[in-house]
């Protein structure tokens, strides 16, 4: 009488941007009333076209709502704080629902990439409503993460034609992590750049000014010499959020006039490529299968 044998093979699936080592699928969202968007003349569209050359897919999402099946499709996702019209400051406000949020979660949870990023007291400013109800912050509350309704300054490191609140982030405060190799100084010259407070004993503080920055405007949450976060990121199930205090240092203007765009001050551009590279090599999967194989022996 023959015996069965039966062997077991089980793995899970990479969607097929990591699995063929290709680069992957960015989704910027435009539906909540973003005053910072990627579509064509808007301030982040020299960013999406560097993305694009470094070989991503980048996409945009125009109209909501936010669904788990639309995220899916993609390897990072990144949400600017929405609080404004995309090219006025009279548009009204757009929260997130609970699916939204619930979405983004088991994306992130999935093994998706989740990059959020937008200065707090602007939220406070123009929204008119407490910094807690900020889209930024709803999602971020899910990861331990939160925007403060903040300002970073700094008397020494910063750009004089515009004053102590126009920062430029440096070494040693820049912590080594895949996302700030090659980076030494980041210019935060436009929108003032709000502090981070995190709770999840999981974050790491990739950025912070240093020791004489303090916070203040809406609030003085950091006193001068405990370098007050502006870049965090967290690792979170199998996936990966980043959260920033400023989407200033990302764009196409040019603050400072002095010819140079925000996006290629410094290492600004390395900065925001390295976050998309290291949020885009999350262990996202399609899915697990099991491969049985019988055979008779004898």
């Amino acid at each position: 009488m023959g015996i069965m044998a039966r062997l077991l093979i089980y793995g899970c699936l990479l969607t097929p941007s990591l699995a063929a080592g290709a680069d992957g699928a960015i989704l910027f969202d435009e539906s909540h009333n973003q005053f910072w968007t990627a579509c064509i003349d808007a301030s982040l569209i020299d960013f999406a076209e560097e993305l694009r050359n470094e070989g991503y897919t980048v996409d945009t999402l125009t109209t909501g709502p936010i669904t788990y099946d639309i995220l899916n499709d993609y390897d990072v996702f990144v949400f600017p704080n929405g609080f404004v019209g995309k090219y006025s400051f009279d548009s009204g406000v757009k929260l997130l629902s609970d699916d939204e949020i619930a979405a983004i979660r088991g994306f992130v949870e999935d093994g998706g990439g989740l990059f959020l990023l937008e200065c707090g007291w602007s939220w406070v400013d123009y929204a008119q409503l407490p910094i807690d109800v900020a889209p930024i912050n709803q999602i971020g509350d899910v990861f331990g993460l939160k925007l403060n309704d903040d300002i970073i300054y700094d008397p020494t490191d910063s750009d004089p034609d515009c004053g102590e609140g126009c920062i430029n982030f440096h070494r040693p405060y820049i912590t080594n992590h895949p996302v700030t190799d090659g980076v030494n100084i980041v210019s935060c010259c436009e929108g003032l750049s709000s502090s981070l407070n995190l709770t999840n004993p999981d974050a790491i503080c990739l950025i912070s000014g240093d020791q004489d920055s303090y916070t203040g405007y809406h609030g003085r949450y950091y006193e001068a010499g405990s370098c007050p976060p502006f870049l965090a990121a967290l690792e979170y199930e199998r996936g990966k959020v980043i959260l920033a205090g400023q989407v200033g240092f990302l764009t196409n203007h040019d603050h400072d006039n002095d010819g140079i765009k925000n996006l290629y001050e410094f290492d600004n551009k390395k900065l925001g490529l390295n976050i998309i590279s290291w949020l885009s090599s999350s262990s996202k999967s399609q899915g697990c299968v099991s491969i049985s194989f019988f055979d008779n022996l004898d």
